[in-house]
């Protein structure tokens, strides 16, 4: 699928994506006191592991961090992992935010 962003031309999503900035790590220190889940595919191809891990890093507690084995951004491969993942993590954040 080709898809137009601000004049510009791309079939591939991370073509579309490496033309903006996200400045996360900015905003991860200002919401400390709300409990941070973050999930990652170990084959993203948009965030390495690495880059992933350093943006985790920024937040502040309470944090939880899992890292899925996934062929994608989209966890192909890995769904009954994310699922689980994303489970614990919401049962994890209630009692994280009391």
């Amino acid at each position: 699928m080709t898809r137009t962003i601000g004049g510009s031309v791309s079939t591939k999503p991370r073509q579309i994506l490496s033309t903006f900035t996200f400045a996360s790590a900015t905003y991860l220190p200002k919401i400390a006191s709300l409990p941070f889940l973050q999930i990652h595919s170990t084959g993203d191809e948009y965030t390495n592991v690495a880059a992933a891990k350093k943006l985790f890093s920024a937040a502040q507690e309470p944090k939880r961090f899992s890292l899925v084995q996934a062929q994608d951004h989209r966890f192909s491969g890995g769904r009954p992992e994310f699922f689980r993942g994303l489970r614990e993590g919401l049962d994890w954040m209630k009692t994280a935010s009391h």
